[in-house]
């Protein structure tokens, strides 16, 4: 993650479609996605494709998976003096990322964690004009998608960060994502799948303005001035394939080495510090060591809290103790909020462990969102499918074992388990700050 980014407010605007730069990012190009799978038991021949159950609800009696009614958003509040603007400016002490109005009453972010690392272009360099482009332009760093409620219009309007164009403002709690054959085979088969409580809403494909779109729920319609923290699931975030074409023409990239370099200038070789590049594979492999992903099978990829400014300094966030103090600042030791997100948690555990779909699909690249407001409404989704791929037929994916070229596991119940420890114990540290708290005479 690039540290903060600059903060800008988002005004409305009649656009059609918000475009941003194409941001400077670590990740590798093209946002992952994640089949769900089971434990140790899901090792094993395949159940037959048409054997899919309806997908039950666990635990999510609403379309938007936030758990109890919601409660509007919309205030009034008399002025004595001059009104001041709804969008205050973030605290100077934070260089402004982005933020969501405060007036938020349906803000999206599905598919928050679109990469744009562009590990895979097929151009090394980019143009003197992109360049410049993209200094102007830091602040668009970010992987979150975020809006500006418009009072006038009475819909959000979306603006990306991460791929220029991805997504589109829509109507009725709902966003339009760029289309993806990849993604959107996914999202079918996942509405007739034990996954679908987990998974946004799928609705179908538009086309506007000659471009097709995926419509989809609006996770973050109807939270007030929402918390949201995408984790990357596996213990890679990169296909297989792209190893293997990386092999058979290895070239030698400067900019990886830039981004290596400015992590760790220590991390490149003798060799690779004299030719000052690294190879793809080098580089993608090196980028997983430094996080959580190839420890603990996740990592976090940005967090913002009530809709201030963004963090995403979490390239060498590994540790667990590290992990736990992160969750206890974005969710401000809430015992309510943990205790919904471990229930939710544990009820996709038994969901990937019953699903057809994830016994059958390599999950790369895709994020579990953590979402929460301050009244406590909150929930957990799959995110992000556009790298999400069937096995071949021979393949019987285990997601809690070792990845070895070929065998196409992804770690993803390896991350989901130490996630799950994770905020236990944020739960329980909570408590027993609370405790302690409690027990200090006044």
């Amino acid at each position: 993650m690039e540290g903060y980014g600059s903060l800008e407010w988002i005004p409305s605007s009649p656009a059609p479609l918000l475009q941003p730069t194409e941001p400077e990012s670590w990740e590798v190009s093209e946002a992952a996605q994640e089949p769900p799978n089971s434990e140790a038991s899901l090792c094993g021949a395949r159940g037959p494709a048409e054997g899919r159950a309806t997908a039950p609800h666990f635990g999510v009696p609403q379309s938007n998976g936030q758990q109890g009614p919601w409660a509007s958003s919309s205030r009034e509040t008399a002025h004595s003096e001059p009104p001041k603007p709804s969008l205050p400016p973030p605290p100077p002490s934070f260089p402004p990322d982005r933020c969501v109005s405060s007036t938020s009453t349906c803000s999206s972010l599905a598919g928050s964690s679109q990469e744009s690392d562009e590990v895979f272009s097929d151009s090394e360099e980019k143009s003197p004009s992109k360049k410049r482009v993209l200094r102007k332009t830091k602040s668009w760093k970010t992987f979150f998608t975020m809006v500006h409620w418009s009072l006038r219009r009475r819909s959000s309007w979306v603006q990306l960060a991460g791929h220029e164009g991805n997504f589109k403002a829509s109507e009725r709690g709902q966003i339009l994502k760029k289309f993806s054959p990849v993604e959107n085979a996914c999202l079918v088969e996942l509405m007739g799948d034990v996954l679908q409580p987990f998974v946004p809403t799928y609705h179908g494909v538009v086309e506007t303005n000659g471009e097709r779109y995926i419509q989809m729920d609006d996770l973050l319609c109807g939270l007030d001035m929402p918390s949201i923290m995408d984790c990357k699931m596996g213990t890679r975030t990169y296909l297989e394939e792209e190893v293997g074409k990386a092999e058979q023409s290895p070239v030698a990239r400067r900019d990886l080495y830039q981004k290596m370099v400015k992590v760790d200038p220590l991390a490149p070789t003798a060799q690779e510090h004299g030719q000052a590049a690294v190879t793809k594979p080098r580089y993608m492999q090196w980028r997983e060591s430094i996080s959580s992903s190839a420890s603990l099978g996740f990592r976090i990829e940005g967090v913002t809290i009530e809709g201030g400014s963004v963090q995403r300094d979490f390239k060498q966030t590994r540790t667990k103790e590290q992990i736990v103090e992160t969750f206890l600042t974005f969710t401000k030791s809430r015992l309510d909020v943990l205790s919904t997100y471990l229930a939710r948690l544990e009820s996709l555990r038994k969901a990937l462990q019953e699903s057809t779909f994830f016994k059958t699909h390599e999950v790369i690249g895709s994020s579990l969102l953590f979402l929460h407001d301050r009244k406590g409404q909150a929930s957990v989704w799959m995110i992000d499918f556009g790298k999400t791929r069937p096995t071949p037929e021979h393949i019987h994916l285990c997601h809690n074992v070792a990845w070895t070229q070929g065998n196409h596991e992804d770690g993803y119940l390896l991350g989901l388990q130490h996630l799950t420890d994770t905020v236990q114990a944020t739960s329980d540290k909570a408590r027993e700050h609370q405790g302690g708290a409690a027990s200090v005479p006044s």
